[in-house]
């Protein structure tokens, strides 16, 4: 019999929904725009079942990752945005961010093409704005690559940097900013932040 060594560093309650789906038992998560506030888990149960090579819950978990990264751009949840803005960005950092571990080269892709298609909403976050700025929400080569879509996007006309109001600096929570820009330094992006995850309908 195959012996698997679960690693402690891995959030608890994704290991549980990845030994539930070896045995049989189906990943229920609940619909937008309820589970945009859990991003993060659905992040974590893609490592967890990439590093173990569950490739079917790999695989949901990958589409579900995807899907909410674009349900977050869509108009009829801008009630939402507000609301969850900074636990998604983290999120975020841990795909496209220095630090990013666990994560597809494809899956990356895939993630930062949509970002790109959302670009004007993020501007609108004055946390994005910072952690861009510094240097810390992309590795350096998809820096490179949105400074060049900004760029592009400006010559073609198609947006104008101050239509949805703009960045103002006087707004901008320090001490939130200062949590993200910390985390994405010191952790490891295959650690799930603490606190509570919302994964009653899980477990």
């Amino acid at each position: 019999m195959a012996v698997i060594n679960l690693k402690a560093t891995y959030d608890a309650k994704a290991i549980y929904v990845m030994l539930k789906h070896c045995y049989g038992i189906a990943w229920k998560t609940p619909s937008t725009p309820t589970y945009l506030y859990d991003f993060d888990f659905v992040l974590t149960v893609y490592i967890v079942a990439n590093t173990y090579g569950i490739s079917e819950l790999h695989q949901k978990a990958r589409k579900i990752c995807c899907n909410l990264v674009s349900d977050f751009f869509l108009p009829q949840y801008c009630n939402y945005r507000e609301m969850i803005t900074s636990p998604f960005i983290r999120a975020l950092m841990r795909v496209l961010g220095p630090t990013a571990v666990g994560v597809s080269d494809s899956f990356q892709e895939e993630v930062f093409e949509i970002v790109c298609h959302g670009m004007t909403h993020l501007f609108e976050n004055n946390g994005f704005v910072r952690l861009f700025a510094r240097g810390v929400f992309f590795n350096e080569a998809y820096a490179v690559r949105f400074a060049q879509r900004i760029r592009d996007k400006l010559l073609a006309r198609e947006w104008n940097g101050n239509s949805t109001g703009g960045y103002d600096s006087s707004n901008d929570d320090d001490d939130d900013i200062e949590n993200c820009s910390a985390e994405s330094s010191s952790e490891d992006s295959s650690v799930m932040p603490s606190g509570d995850i919302s994964t009653t309908d899980e477990v």
